[in-house]
This record gives structure tokens, C-alpha cells and sequence, in this order.
């Protein structure tokens, strides 16, 4: 039956796709003043498939326009990305303000009930409009109620980029992070095991640097280039050591107004080192690809090849993308197609799993997306509802270590079967007042194991955000999830709970220099397990200030 299943899902999306390229010319085009109006894709999103985190959003007034720095905590691709465009949630009734002149550059520090001292600094200037810089440094703590339940995070980075000629773009960056977790979880060994703090205690120590070279504006030869390359190293407590040399070389040229042709190359060179083991490992990824893309008002299309090299395996990996207006801007509909190497490593597990064992089997993913759904714009309303079907190799699923239930290994499922039906929406009631929504549904069947452990099947985020006369800025986030699994010893399921995460509140400008902040995180102090035997810290206030300079 689930063969079945999936080849009319195949054949769905074939029908879907030939629809799309061969009936273009059916639908009227519309008014000038229509195609004014209508949504723009700014550039291929990447989306993720992740355990459910919440989503914690803290808006802030808007500072004067300076260009945004090139922070990044990690190189490393997350789980599973699709290379297509979310709605761009910007409404089309609301005019357009001009920005308030404020400083860029702000301390921020507060205290919160979990014992959680936070600290925030971020500095930015711009010299003639040509040369950018900056840095910034943030550290957050907290101490929950079980033992051992702490954690701190420390932050740093500094920038610049500097524009040498009409043509020539250069900056560079480098981003040090370090987080400190420990293995509080719940003991259901009952044995002797030393759970003193310095005993699981784990450190991660993380940079990253990178260069870069591009246009930034348009030459008379309709070409635009970005070259990059990059550095990162990671070393751990427990003597672990990754380091990887990568790097992106794109390059685009534009014809006849509408055309564009497309060629670029990564690489991405990886060693991992565990303590006492004399083989490395190495996931050394080799990426050429070459694509064809055409925009104009009514549809879109990208079609393009991938030669992907994965040590000693070769890939050869499809990428089409279609886009129609059926009506206006009101109703848009999009398909993609593609298949993608994407690259695990220690330190990206780590950053989303931090109570990892010390020694894993890392091993690089495969995915096969097929997405079709609408999008679009209706005044103040904002919509994207899609479905994707994707089948992914070598899924990386954690499960608890059995002679350990505090740590967790990483296992890989074959091939798993994902269903995903996206909804996104964001409605503008005024210029003060702003509602979005994100709602998610999975359905996982993976082909060795029971479960797609810890990966939940329902998540919904609602948000609201408010501002009053550029003093009083207020939010409310609503994050819940359910129908998460975790992998007993005896290899039977254990259904997680679900949960409702709600976090508000505010900032309030008492001078030009000066506001106060409050943060309320999981007020209704839920103690949900997003990974077995580890409850989330429970509710946390932050009172603090910030000062802008």
C-alpha cells in the first residue's frame, strides 16, 4: 500500500509541474497597475525540517539603515533544506515609512528568575557610506530547579566590508561561540555513575572566519559574482576536534531582460578527531552545478543539473522550479522538484541535540523534495499553504544510549517517507499591529525504524506584535507542539507530551538614550521534554535596560 501510496504522489507532481510549464499562456496577464502590485521573490529561501523549537521573537524599534552585519554562528547546513521561496510577508495596503533615525548601537543587560544574568552588546558604523564594521558579544545563563539544570552561552563576533570600486565588494567576518550544557536528565539506571557537575559537563568551542569578494550594484556586463571562503574549528571538553576549509563560487549573467544563466561550485572540506581513535573522519563535499532561470511578470521557471561528489559517490541531482500567477497577486501558484547532498557533522548535531554522546557515526544525508502549494498577497493578508513529499537517505534520528539514558546516539534510518503540509500567514490590521501564524503537519514513515524519533508531528506558532509611538513595543509568541517519540530500551515508543509554550513582553523607550525591557519566557512554566528525560527549564522573567549610544 505505501507503494502505492508514493508512486501516485509521484505522479501528482509530474502532472503538477507539466500543468504549470505547459499551460502558462491560458491566464490573462492582468492590468499595469495590477502587475505593480505583485509579490516578488527576492531569492531561494532555506527551510527547515527540525525538532520543534519554539520560535522566540523579540521585536525592536527600527534603527537608522545600516547595512545588516554578516553574523553567523555556523557554516554547517541544518537538517533538511528546501530550495524554494516562502510567501514574503510584507502587505501590499500598508505605506511605506520612512525610517526613525536611532542608534544602531546598544548595551542590553538584565537579570531573570532562573538565575539567568543576560548581557548584550552590538556596535555598528559606517564611514562615507563605502566602508561598514562592527562587533558584537552576547551572554545568557540560566539555572533551572533540577539538579545540575544549567546552562550559559557566550557569543562574540566582529565584521567589516568595504566597497573598493563600483564593482567590487570585500568584507570578512569572524564568529567565536561557546556553550556550556550539562547531562541533567532524569536517571533511570539508578546505578552508582559519578553525576557530579564537572563530570557531565559539556563545553563547545566553536569559530568561524570567512572572506568575500562580489558586485555590489549592477555592471554594464549584467554579470553578478560572489566568491567566499571560509575556515571553522571546533574543539570540545571531551577533546573532540572538527575543522573544515570551505567555500562558494557563484556567478549569474543576465539576457535579454528575462533570462539568466547561472554556474557556481562549492566545497566543503571536514576532518573530525576523536580522542584515542587514530583514523579521522572525513565527509569531503564537492558541489558543480549550472541552472537556466526565467522571470517575468506572470510565471517563473528554473531548471537546472547538480554533479555532487561525496568521497567516493557521485550525484547527479535535478532542480526545477515553476511559478504561475493565476489571479493577480492574489493567487500564485509554485512547484519544485530537487534533490540535495546535505552535509551532517559533530558540530551541527551538537547545536541541536547539546546531550550528544562524545563518539558518533556521522554519515551525510540525501533528500528528494517534491513541493507544490499557493501563495499570496489579498490587501493586508499574507498566505503560503504547500505540501511536500520528500524522501530522505540516511535520515539522522537521536535516540537515548541505553547504558546511559542521559546521552544520546545518532542512528540513521535508510530511507524515510516525510509528508508536510506548511501553512504560513501574516495579517497587518494597521502599522502598529501585526498577527503571523505557522503551522506545521508531518508524516513520517521511516523503513527501519518505528518511529521518526523526536521529531513531533504537529507544531503551530502564533504571533503578535504592537507598537505605540515609537516608545512602547509589546509581543506575545505562542509556540505548541505534540506527537513526538522517543526510543525505549526495549525499543518500543514512548509518545512524548505536547506542549504550549507562551512568551510575551515589551520594551519602553523612557528617553531617546534609554529603554526598559521585560521578557516572559514559557509563562505557563510547561515542563515539556523535547528530548527524552529532559524537561525544559520552566518559566523565566528578564527585567533589565538598554542603553543606545
Amino acid at each position: 500500500m505505501k507503494e502505492i501510496m508514493h508512486r501516485k504522489l509521484n505522479y501528482i507532481f509530474v502532472l503538477l509541474l507539466l500543468f504549470v510549464v505547459s499551460n502558462h499562456t491560458l491566464f490573462a496577464q492582468g492590468n499595469n497597475d495590477d502587475l505593480n502590485n505583485k509579490v516578488v521573490v527576492v531569492k531561494e529561501a532555506q527551510v527547515s525540517i527540525q525538532e520543534g523549537d519554539k520560535v522566540i521573537f523579540v521585536p525592536q524599534i527600527i534603527e537608522k539603515e545600516i547595512p545588516a552585519p554578516y553574523f553567523e554562528c555556523t557554516t554547517e547546513d541544518k537538517f533538511i533544506n528546501i530550495d524554494y521561496t516562502p510567501t514574503n510577508l510584507k502587505a501590499q495596503a500598508i505605506k511605506k515609512e520612512a525610517p526613525v533615525e536611532a542608534q544602531n548601537s546598544y548595551l542590553k543587560i538584565g537579570f531573570g528568575s532562573l538565575l539567568s544574568p543576560y548581557a548584550e552588546l552590538n556596535y555598528n558604523d559606517i564611514v562615507k557610506q563605502k566602508f561598514t564594521y562592527g562587533m558584537k558579544y552576547k551572554f545568557s545563563m540560566a539555572q533551572g530547579k533540577l539538579e545540575n539544570q544549567k546552562m550559559n552561552q557566550h557569543l562574540a563576533g566582529i565584521y567589516a566590508d568595504y566597497v573598493a570600486h563600483k564593482n567590487l565588494k570585500l568584507g570578512f567576518n569572524l564568529n567565536f561561540d561557546r556553550n556550556t550544557h550539562h547531562f541533567y536528565g532524569y536517571n533511570l539506571n539508578n546505578d552508582t555513575t559519578d553525576y557530579l557537575a564537572p563530570a557531565i559537563r559539556q563545553i563547545i568551542n566553536h569559530f568561524d572566519a570567512k572572506v568575500y569578494a562580489t558586485n555590489p550594484t549592477k555592471n554594464k556586463w549584467k554579470v553578478d559574482y560572489k566568491q567566499t571562503l571560509g575556515f571553522s574549528y571546533m574543539f570540545a571538553k571531551n577533546k573532540n576536534v572538527e575543522y573544515a576549509i570551505y567555500g562558494t563560487t557563484n556567478f549569474t549573467k543576465q539576457f535579454l531582460k528575462k533570462h539568466f544563466l547561472n554556474v557556481d561550485f562549492t566545497f566543503d572540506i571536514n576532518k573530525l578527531t576523536y580522542l584515542g581513535i587514530t583514523d579521522s573522519i572525513k565527509r569531503n563535499i564537492f558541489n558543480a552545478g549550472a541552472s537556466y532561470s526565467f522571470d517575468d511578470d506572470n510565471w517563473n521557471l528554473k531548471a537546472g543539473l547538480r554533479l555532487a561528489f561525496d568521497q567516493s559517490t557521485t550525484y547527479l541531482f535535478p532542480n526545477l522550479i515553476t511559478e504561475k500567477r493565476l489571479y493577480k497577486h492574489y493567487l500564485i501558484f509554485y512547484s519544485a522538484w530537487n534533490r540535495e547532498l546535505q552535509k551532517n557533522t559533530y558540530y551541527s548535531f551538537v547545536s541541536q541535540n547539546p546531550y550528544i554522546n562524545t563518539i558518533l557515526d556521522i554519515k551525510n544525508t540525501t533528500v528528494e523534495n517534491r513541493i507544490a502549494g499557493f501563495k499570496g498577497t489579498i490587501q493586508n493578508f499574507d498566505y503560503d499553504i504547500r505540501f511536500t513529499n520528500k524522501v530522505v537517505k540516511r535520515m539522522p534520528l537521536f535516540v537515548n544510549d541505553i547504558t546511559d539514558m542521559k546521552r544520546f546516539n545518532v542512528i540513521y534510518d535508510r530511507s524515510v517517507q516525510v509528508i508536510n503540509l506548511q501553512v504560513e500567514a501574516s495579517y497587518t490590521y494597521n502599522a502598529n499591529l501585526k498577527f503571523d501564524f505557522t503551522g506545521n503537519y508531518f508524516l513520517y514513515e521511516p523503513l527501519d525504524e518505528l518511529k521518526a524519533w523526536h521529531m513531533p508531528a504537529l507544531t503551530g506558532n502564533l504571533r503578535a506584535t504592537y507598537f505605540w509611538n515609537n516608545k512602547l513595543q509589546t509581543y506575545i509568541d505562542i509556540f505548541g507542539l505534540t506527537g513526538a517519540y522517543a526510543k525505549a530500551k526495549d525499543g518500543s515508543a514512548i509518545k512524548l507530551k505536547g506542549a504550549v509554550d507562551i512568551n510575551l513582553g515589551g520594551e519602553y523607550r523612557v528617553h531617546k538614550y534609554i529603554g526598559v525591557f521585560l521578557d516572559a519566557k514559557n509563562i505557563a512554566h510547561m515542563k515539556y521534554q523535547n528530548y527524552y528525560l529532559y524537561p525544559q527549564f520552566g518559566a523565566n522573567v528578564t527585567i533589565g535596560v538598554r542603553l543606545r549610544y
